[in-house]
């Protein structure tokens, strides 16, 4: 593996005080042995009409036309639908009657699955809707006022490192949690690491989550705005199904 981690001036954050540029890989990586035809994706969530829906997307040369099944086996629920042509199906149906809505007091989360084939695609999910109505925010329906602290990802310890473990996540976010009564984060100035955004799923943190469009970004160049652009794509497509996002910022010690 080859990591280029040269700054330039359309890098986001640009060679700008505190962002030191260390190089390598920071995180931890897997590789998956999958399937020829596997599901590459699949987004499941609560709408707020009520409905539960799912975006499934196969990959391989078996993607087109094929059967998929999404299951929530704790609830009883399992719908079948069939791909088209482009390996993408979609499943709708009302929330069943025993659903608990994901919560800070109740973070209720549950085991999803999606077959096709000879391949399952597994995640845990919560259930809940987020919206605005004027000044206040609305969490399934009813409003909410959010109680919390800016966070950086970082071990706690004498000796603190960035290796953040199911565990070193945990130990963290509950400094805020239960040791400040609060129930939102803002995961500061960069996508923090999968496992922080898991933990408070299952803890009950509402999360702001944000790329790192900080001081002296390059805004009026194109290619600046592209890889600003593709970054929070990323984002929001790997942390799309976690209950516990509850905004995405798009600029964080910004210049007006």
């Amino acid at each position: 593996v080859g990591v280029d981690s040269e700054p330039t001036a359309q890098s986001i954050p640009p060679p700008v005080t505190d962002w030191e540029n260390y190089g390598g890989i920071t995180r931890s990586v897997r590789l998956l042995a999958v399937a020829a035809t596997f599901v590459d994706d699949a987004w499941v969530r609560l709408e707020r009409d009520g409905m539960i829906a799912a975006d499934i997307a196969l990959a391989g040369p078996g993607a087109a036309n094929r059967a998929v099944t999404l299951r929530i086996a704790s609830l009883g629920v399992s719908h079948q639908a069939r791909t088209d042509a482009q390996g993408k199906a979609q499943v709708r149906f009302p929330k069943p009657a025993g659903l608990a809505l994901w919560s800070p007091d109740s973070p209720r989360l549950y085991d999803v699955e999606v077959d096709a084939g000879a391949d399952r695609w597994r995640d845990r999910i919560g259930f809940r809707t987020i919206a605005v109505d004027g000044p206040r925010i609305l969490l399934n329906g009813k409003p909410i006022f959010l109680r919390g602290i800016a966070i950086h990802e970082e071990e706690l310890g004498a000796n603190p490192t960035r290796d953040m473990t199911p565990a070193a996540a945990h130990a963290l976010l509950s400094l805020a949690k239960d040791g400040l009564h609060a129930n939102y984060v803002r995961l500061a100035h960069y996508p923090h690491n999968e496992t922080m955004l898991r933990a408070a799923d299952a803890m009950g943190l509402i999360v702001r989550s944000e790329i790192p469009v900080y001081w002296r970004i390059a805004f009026d160049d194109p290619a600046a705005l592209e890889t600003a652009r593709r970054m929070l794509a990323e984002n929001i497509l790997r942390d799309r199904n976690r209950a516990a996002i509850g905004l995405w910022s798009i600029g964080n010690e910004t210049p007006v």
